[in-house]
């Protein structure tokens, strides 16, 4: 939904007004201000491996995964790093 969303007000209709142009830019100005904090903490957003048994975790959700056994394993859904990505991260 999101990927639409983008690709389609990409493109500026012809019929759009000054005014409807200058509300677009404050609302993507306030969706930037709202994305930048959880882009902030998903550059800082690692997974934390235990050197003994191997097991990966993410340190903002209860996401742990061996990875001796493949990368399987969801976010939760609060998690920033779920939230990010529904951003398009």
């Amino acid at each position: 939904m999101q990927s639409e969303t983008a690709s389609s007000e990409a493109i500026i209709p012809a019929e759009m007004t000054i005014e409807e142009l200058r509300l677009r830019v404050r609302q993507l100005e306030a969706e930037n201000a709202a994305m930048r904090p959880i882009v902030l903490r998903m550059a800082e957003a690692r997974m934390c491996r235990d050197a003994v048994t191997m097991i990966e975790s993410c340190p903002h959700c209860s996401l742990k995964r061996g990875g001796a056994y493949g990368y399987s394993g969801v976010h939760d859904e609060k998690c920033v790093v779920s939230q990010a990505r529904a951003l398009g991260f």
